[in-house]
């Protein structure tokens, strides 16, 4: 039942281009409360009566409670290019005209529209409907996720990917995998070992989290038992279960689940098979992502969460004069609070309990197609683009591959950010150098969204992230040092643990001190891209040289430049100019700031940052390591940021040979108001200390 204010809504009305002031609602907050029979004023009035749920407002402020209250349509800001989506309906708080003010913004509400018969087939925006639904692209959501309409979806979106993507060739076939029957589960599932010379055939993976308990495990006692007999289906835990009905459903007969596929207990095994898990995602047909569950036993099916504003949604006339829509006879559009598409905070922030596992990040980039279960509603991931069960149109496109150089955390799309493996010559060479920039950018924001992320054993580190580092390796044939590469090593090397994140020298890896995965926690790189499209370029003429640059196996050798995995230390040679003194953690760059020529304009700032909260001790030095700018150019106007970057480092032992890292210390000059170039009074002071060649591990 709705109000006859409700009743009236007029689409037209609530439009932001058509109608800015938006829709009158009630005249204040006490109003709406009183509409008690109304579904879309108890909507309404539950979501808002805490106070504003948008940000905006003043804390602790109640005026907005005596303001008229109105409804405007906005576009959505959850998806890439979607000028034309205006999927959100807004709710505010605002005096009269003449009172003045400016809009307190309450709460936000998803509108959607039924999927035509044409949207269940093609998953794309049904061209008539969308004449009618003016860029409104929410769908209903099911009640459950295992329902027969998110199947019906799931399907379509596989089967549209399989036909527009070349099929993969590759003569690997994972060690064992769990045969889980026919679909219509007449034979428990069983695990199967497959010889290397197998026949090829299609698999599916699944991504979980274990959850501090050991899950159903194959070990040294139940191996035979499992390929023998099989496995029965109520010995699997819920999730396990769930993705055997998912890979039956789909037609499939193989599935890849980490515990039962790789032998537990067993170093032997557990090493084969830690270097074979990148290919076994990446050609795995299909990666089942179990976002929502925090252990094995919680399933992948579950209700999803408040029913009454994710699927149960409220009804609403939808009338338009300007789309002579409605006017006739009735036609619906329905409501539901919250954001409801957001791909970022469901699957790969807050409410995605894998977003936060180290193992998994590979496991979501290397898979050619994931379906994802949120608390919420389905989405699904391929290299055409993020598709979501509650909107129809992608969340994003391949296209949009350049505005995804964005911090990972707000990651639109795993399936974007692995290199492609484009041949050389189709590519100028201008395109070439900026395609291979924007790959090495990717890897160390790979590294940033990794080194957060949380890992069972601490010496995995490495292990857990050489399936996709072997895909970048390829692309950029560069030598693989302990998690970074050898082509933009300078820059590389002044990474920092993230502002307010407790790190600690890693236990166990014996990985060098210059790298990234020396300590636990997470990591920023100060020397990258500092937008989608703005690259750092190094400048002047102090820069320090690499002069050797290994990582070593354990039995002593130095490592292959294709080696990916666990290392036993490393060694760098950096030729630089550098200046002594254990002040330098707290003065660092002073001398060179002091230098440089009066500038009102100019902003300079001097940073240090340690590694850990081990004491410094004695004998430390700064080595330069570079000068890098970035330059923007606004019309006839532009303006300059430059870093100076250094590495903090201390001696091993008294007699000085070699050197730790132990931090990293930083000039940063910025002017917006105009651009100046680099000349050699900037480096004066640089150029004055000793240049000498130390050795760092």
């Amino acid at each position: 039942m709705l109000c006859s204010l409700c009743e009236a809504l007029d689409f037209d009305k609530l439009h932001y281009e058509w109608s800015p002031s938006g829709y009158a609602h009630h005249g204040s907050f006490a109003e709406l409360a009183a509409c008690t029979n109304c579904r879309f004023c108890g909507a309404l009035h539950d979501t808002i009566k805490g106070g504003p749920q948008l940000g905006g407002s003043v804390k602790g402020d109640d005026s907005w409670r005596t303001l008229p209250l109105f409804l405007r349509v906005i576009p959505t800001s959850d998806a890439i290019g979607t000028e034309d989506d205006v999927s959100n309906l807004l709710v505010f708080a605002q005096a009269p005209p003449e009172q003045g003010g400016n809009p307190v913004y309450l709460a936000m509400f998803g509108l959607l529209v039924d999927r035509t018969a044409a949207e269940w087939k093609t998953g794309e925006r049904d061209l008539e409907r969308c004449k009618h639904a003016q860029g409104i692209k929410g769908r209903p959501v099911s009640a459950f996720s295992n329902a027969d309409e998110c199947f019906e979806l799931l399907r379509m979106w596989l089967h549209r990917c399989l036909e527009e993507q070349s099929p993969q060739e590759s003569p690997f076939v994972p060690t064992r995998t769990v045969d889980v029957g026919p679909p219509d589960g007449t034979q428990e599932p069983r695990l199967v070992v497959h010889p290397t010379n197998s026949a090829p055939f299609h698999w599916v993976t699944l991504s979980h989290c274990w959850g501090g308990s050991s899950p159903l495990t194959t070990n040294a006692g139940t191996l035979q038992e499992w390929t023998d007999s099989g496995i029965p289906m109520l010995l699997l835990p819920p999730t396990f279960r769930d993705a055997v009905s998912i890979t039956r459903r789909l037609g499939y007969r193989h599935l890849w689940i980490d515990s039962l596929c790789i032998i537990q207990y067993s170093r032997e095994d557990w090493e084969r098979e830690a270097l074979r898990m990148g290919d076994v995602y990446r050609y795995g047909e299909l990666n089942i992502s179990a976002s929502a569950a925090h252990n094995c036993h919680e399933g992948i099916f579950s209700k999803r969460d408040n029913p009454a504003s994710f699927s149960s949604a409220v009804r609403l006339p939808f009338r338009s004069a300007r789309l002579n829509i409605g006017l006739g006879h009735r036609e619906w559009m329905y409501v539901r609070a919250g954001k409801w598409d957001s791909f970022r905070e469901q699957i790969t922030g807050a409410e995605s309990t894998l977003a936060s596992r180290g193992w998994v990040l590979q496991e979501a980039l290397l898979s050619p197609r994931t379906v994802h279960y949120s608390r919420r509603q389905i989405f699904w991931e391929c290299e055409h683009g993020t598709f979501a069960e509650g909107r129809v149109d992608a969340l994003a496109r391949p296209s949009a591959r350049s505005m995804l150089l964005a911090p990972m955390p707000g990651l639109w799309s795993h399936k974007m950010v692995l290199p492609t493996h484009a041949p050389r010559e189709v590519l100028t060479s201008a395109e070439e150098e900026k395609d291979m920039v924007e790959t090495y950018a990717s890897w160390l924001q790979v590294v940033e969204n990794y080194s957060a992320r949380q890992l069972t054993v601490l010496t995995d580190v490495l292990p857990a992230l050489a399936g996709a580092a072997s895909v970048f390796q390829v692309r950029l044939n560069d030598s693989y040092l302990a998690g970074l590469f050898r082509g933009p090593l300078l820059e590389s090397l002044l990474w920092r643990a993230k502002t307010g994140t407790p790190v600690t020298q890693r236990p166990g890896a014996n990985l060098p001190s210059w790298s990234w995965g020396s300590i636990v926690g997470g990591v920023t790189f100060e020397v990258s891209y500092s937008s989608n499209v703005l690259s750092p370029v190094l400048v002047g003429s102090a820069t320090a040289k690499i002069i050797q640059a290994d990582t070593f196996l354990p039995n002593g050798e130095t490592s292959p430049p294709h080696h990916l995995s666990s290392v036993d230390g490393g060694r760098l040679v950096i030729q630089g100019h550098i200046v002594e003194g254990a002040e330098l953690v707290a003065r660092n760059y002073r001398s060179a700031i002091d230098s440089l020529p009066p500038s009102d304009s100019e902003s300079r700032t001097l940073q240090s940052f340690i590694d850990t909260e081990a004491p410094v001790a004695r004998h430390i030095i700064l080595l330069h390591l570079g000068i890098w700018q970035w330059v923007w150019n606004r019309g006839s106007r532009s303006r300059y940021d430059r870093t100076y970057g250094g590495l903090l480092l201390q001696a091993t032992d008294e007699s000085r040979t070699t050197y730790k890292r132990i931090g990293i210390a930083m000039l940063k000059v910025r002017d917006g108001t105009g651009y100046r170039e680099l000349t050699p009074n900037d480096e004066e002071v640089v150029r004055r200390w000793e240049r000498r060649s130390v050795a760092v591990v």
